[in-house]
């Protein structure tokens, strides 16, 4: 593979703080991204600044617009992105690649994880789709129901706390991040409900790829919404849960340190489908490095 210096064009987007490089290789041509030169890119003192980079390619699946690579700061190809593939939705729109004139128009994409769809609910506030998730995945750390495992895409250690405001959350991300899931990792999601309504969170996470607390994470937002519905689907559905095959429909806004998101679901006989990741995204602006 060359290592030789080239100029790559980019544009720079956020979604409640979390950060992204978007590039468009449907557009672009050059040799791919060497993990040293992603993590330049990302470095925040030397490069460009960014939580990881997103990149549109040609998808060989039918219907789908593009397929999406999400890259973290480290340099290494990552998991499902809620975040990021918001953001590449708007990045596609500004790139030409679709008009996202109404909220009923949807795009089909590919992922690392398979097939989401996605689209703009209004100017600035895109959705993507989340692959269902069947509750028997959904795993119950230790005895006192506040520790959750939930894969969505992405691994997440989903803690449940009194107060988000008092973790430290970098110090004790990193050690749970290390210590229970080893070099893998899983991303560290501290959650707090705000009343006995599990329907209202705060959320901070500690993200593995970026190794540091990040301002918002999308795929952290609905395994804690999950989780927390989980955990206290008593209040949630006491009469559905009389019949056989109870159908709840829970809508969640999770407030992250960089703005808030919403994540819908309809829980059906022991699978959540129809998850649903909402939230802001911001273009911040376009430039060319040489990497």
């Amino acid at each position: 593979m060359s290592t030789r210096q080239h100029v790559v064009e980019f544009s720079k987007y956020e979604a409640a703080g979390n950060d992204f490089i978007a590039i468009n290789r449907l557009a672009t041509v050059g040799p791919p991204l060497t993990p040293a030169q992603l993590l330049r890119m990302c470095n925040r003192k030397t490069g460009i600044g960014a939580d990881g980079v997103i990149e549109l390619h040609g998808s060989p699946a039918p219907g789908c617009l593009y397929s999406l690579n999400y890259y973290n700061s480290d340099g290494n190809e990552g998991s499902l992105c809620g975040n990021g593939s918001r953001c590449s939705l708007a990045f596609a729109e500004r790139s030409g690649l679709v008009a996202l004139t109404s909220p009923e128009q949807e795009v089909t994409f590919e992922a690392c994880d398979g097939v989401h769809l996605g689209g703009m609910l209004a100017p600035g506030s895109y959705y993507v789709t989340i692959r269902d998730v069947e509750e028997s995945g959904v795993r119950v750390l230790g005895g006192d129901g506040d520790n959750f495992f939930v894969h969505n895409g992405s691994p997440h250690h989903v803690r449940f706390v009194d107060d988000v405001n008092d973790v430290d959350v970098v110090s004790v991300g990193r050690r749970l991040r290390w210590e229970l899931y080893g070099q893998e990792g899983a991303n560290i999601d501290f959650v707090t409900c705000q009343t006995s309504d599990p329907c209202d969170l705060d959320l901070r996470t500690y993200e593995r790829g970026v190794e540091d607390e990040t301002l918002a994470c999308g795929t952290g937002a609905t395994a804690s919404s999950m989780a927390a519905y989980l955990r206290h689907r008593s209040q949630h559905d006491t009469q559905e849960r009389a019949h056989e095959n109870s159908t709840v429909t829970t809508c969640t806004r999770v407030h992250a340190r960089g703005g808030d998101l919403i994540v819908s679901f309809i829980y059906d006989d022991g699978v959540f489908r129809d998850i649903r990741l909402c939230g802001p995204v911001n273009h911040v602006f376009d430039g060319r490095i040489v990497v």
